[in-house]
């Protein structure tokens, strides 16, 4: 089942959805960084306008990183074929879909599989990205006969 035919077509579809979606970003960004700086050059503003137009900028451009960085961790997905590892890990932490601070749970969430803190599970995530996202996962149930 961790490797089933239609569990690998929906995470294509999704992650190609992803992909684009990520480009609208990046290219929202791009639209607010370049009106910050026609607003910057094309007025005489007060230093407080001034100052938040330069903030938005800055902040606008830090985002920018952040989404070029997952943009091409999608489009990497691509070029490499969505080829997948599998793994067995405990998990130990949660924090902001990112699972002990290296898998990334968003597709999970999609298909509504669940994880909890503690517990040991056999996963199988894309390789060759940045970001280690986990397409299927799967309990172990530890033997409490002795």
């Amino acid at each position: 089942m961790l490797d089933s035919i239609s569990n690998r077509e929906n995470y294509i579809q999704y992650f190609t959805k992803l992909r684009k979606k990520q480009w609208t970003i990046v290219g929202g960004h791009i639209a607010i960084i370049v009106g910050c700086i026609i607003a910057y050059i094309g007025s005489i503003l007060k230093p407080i306008k001034i100052g938040i137009i330069i903030w938005i900028f800055l902040l606008t451009v830090l985002s920018l990183i952040n989404c070029a960085i997952k943009l091409k961790s999608l489009i990497n997905l691509e070029i490499c074929g969505y080829d997948t590892k599998y793994e067995e890990i405990t998990i130990n932490k949660i924090k902001r879909n990112i699972v002990n601070e290296v898998y990334s749970v968003i597709y999970l969430k999609l298909i509504r599989k669940n994880i909890e803190k503690g517990k040991k599970y056999k996963i199988c995530y894309l390789d060759n990205t940045l970001i280690k996202y986990i397409v299927y996962i799967e309990e172990i149930k530890e033997d409490t006969k002795k």
